[in-house]
C-alpha cells in the first residue's frame, strides 16, 4: 500500500514553512538537515524545504522563461518542448521515489502552486495543504523583503492562491489560516493532524508535543501585520471572493481566472523585471566592472519606472481615502437633509391641519 504524500504549497510569506515543520513533527519524512535549505534572516526558523526540489522547481520556471514573480498561471509539461519536459519529470520521479522509501513524507515549495502538474503523475496518495494569509500582510512582507510594490504583492497573492486551488482539484486538500495558527498553535496543529489522518486514511501520524509546538510557533513570526497597507484599496470583487473562500466564509470555489487588475500589473511587472535583468546581464558580460557612468545610466529609466509606479499607487490610495472621507461627509449631509425634510413635512401637515380646522369653523 502506498504511503501518505503531503504537498505544502501556496503563496510565499504565508506560513508554508511553519506548517511544513509541524507536519514533519507529526512523523512525515522531509529529509536530513543536509537535504534542506539553510535558515536566513527573513525565515530565521528555517524554510523546511528540500534543496533538490527547490532547484528543480526553479529549473521548471526557467525552462518556461518565468520566475516566481513573473508568471501568469500554472506551468504544465505540455508548455515545454517534449524532451525538456521528460528530462525534468524524470528528476521529479527520482525525488518522489527517494522520499517514498521513508514512509509518509512531506514536500514544501510555494512554487508547487504553479508547477504541481509536473509532480502529480508520480503521486499515489497525495494530500495538499494550502496555508493562507491575508493579502495585505503578504504584500507588506514582500515589500519589506524584496521591495515589491504592494499592488503587485496583492496580485501575486491572488495568482498563487488561485493556482494552488486549480492544481489541487481532485486531490484531498486542507486550507490552514496563518493567523489562526499563530493565535492557537497547539489546537491548530492537533486539528491539522486529525484532518491529515482522515484524508490520508492513515494512523501513522502522531500529534506533535504541545511544548514543541508552542516553542516553535511564536508571534515573533507575525512581523508583517498589514497595518502599513490599506488592504481595502487593493481588494476587488474577485480577490474578495477568493479571500472569503480561503477563510471558510464562502462554500463555492472561485473560478480560476485571474482578475484583469492582477493580470495587467503582473504583465507590466514581469516585462520590466525581465528588461532590467537582461540589461544587467549584458553589462556584466560586456565588462564585469561597469567602467562608465553611461553604462550605469542605462538602468536609470527602469528605476524611474518603478519609482513612478510606486508614486501612482500612493496617489491612487490617497485619492481613494479622500473619496471614502467625502462619502462619509455626504452621508452625514444627506442624513441632515433627510431630517430637515421630515421636519418640513411635519410642519406642512400641521399647518394643513390647522387651515382645515379653520375652514371647518368658518363653514360652521
Amino acid at each position: 500500500m502506498s504511503r501518505l504524500q503531503v504537498i505544502v504549497l501556496g503563496m510565499h510569506r504565508s506560513g508554508t514553512s511553519v506548517v511544513t515543520r509541524l507536519i514533519n513533527l507529526m512523523g512525515c519524512h522531509l529529509g536530513d538537515e543536509s537535504d534542506l535549505l539553510p535558515a536566513k534572516p527573513d525565515n530565521p526558523k528555517g524554510f523546511w524545504e528540500r534543496r533538490d526540489a527547490y532547484r528543480l522547481n526553479r529549473e521548471i520556471f526557467a525552462a518556461a522563461h518565468c520566475s516566481w514573480f513573473s508568471v501568469l498561471g500554472p506551468i504544465e509539461p505540455e508548455h515545454l518542448p517534449s524532451r525538456e519536459a521528460r528530462r525534468l519529470q524524470a528528476r521529479v520521479e527520482e525525488i518522489v521515489t527517494g522520499l517514498t522509501e521513508h514512509g509518509p513524507w512531506v514536500l514544501k515549495d510555494p512554487r508547487l502552486a504553479l508547477v504541481l502538474p509536473f509532480w502529480s503523475p508520480f503521486l499515489q496518495r497525495p494530500v495538499a495543504v494550502i496555508p493562507h494569509r491575508r493579502p495585505g500582510q503578504v504584500a507588506e512582507s514582500l515589500h519589506l523583503r524584496d521591495g515589491i510594490p504592494p499592488s503587485v504583492g496583492v496580485a501575486l497573492w491572488e495568482l498563487y492562491n488561485l493556482s494552488a486551488l486549480r492544481v489541487t482539484r481532485g486531490i484531498p486538500r486542507i486550507v490552514v489560516g496563518y493567523e489562526e495558527l499563530l493565535q492557537r498553535p497547539v489546537e491548530t496543529a492537533r486539528w491539522l493532524q486529525t484532518r491529515l489522518s482522515e484524508l490520508g486514511g492513515t494512523a501513522e501520524l502522531r500529534e506533535p508535543p504541545a511544548g514543541t509546538v508552542e516553542s516553535f510557533v511564536s508571534t515573533d513570526l507575525f512581523r508583517a501585520r498589514g497595518e502599513a497597507i490599506v488592504e481595502h484599496d487593493y481588494l476587488n470583487e474577485r480577490r474578495g471572493d477568493l479571500l472569503a473562500f480561503l477563510a471558510g466564509n464562502r462554500s463555492r470555489e472561485p473560478a480560476s481566472i485571474l482578475s484583469s487588475d492582477s493580470r495587467e500589473l503582473l504583465e507590466f511587472f514581469s516585462e520590466a523585471r525581465k528588461a532590467l535583468i537582461e540589461r544587467e546581464e549584458r553589462l556584466v558580460l560586456a565588462d564585469t566592472e561597469m567602467k562608465s557612468e553611461e553604462e550605469i545610466g542605462e538602468l536609470g529609466p527602469l528605476g524611474a519606472s518603478w519609482r513612478r509606479l510606486e508614486q501612482i499607487e500612493e496617489q491612487v490610495a490617497h485619492e481613494r481615502r479622500v473619496m471614502e472621507r467625502s462619502r462619509g461627509v455626504l452621508d452625514v449631509q444627506e442624513a441632515r437633509l433627510a431630517g430637515l425634510g421630515d421636519q418640513i413635512e411635519r410642519i406642512g401637515i400641521e399647518r394643513g391641519s390647522r387651515l382645515a380646522d379653520g375652514w371647518a369653523d368658518a363653514d360652521g
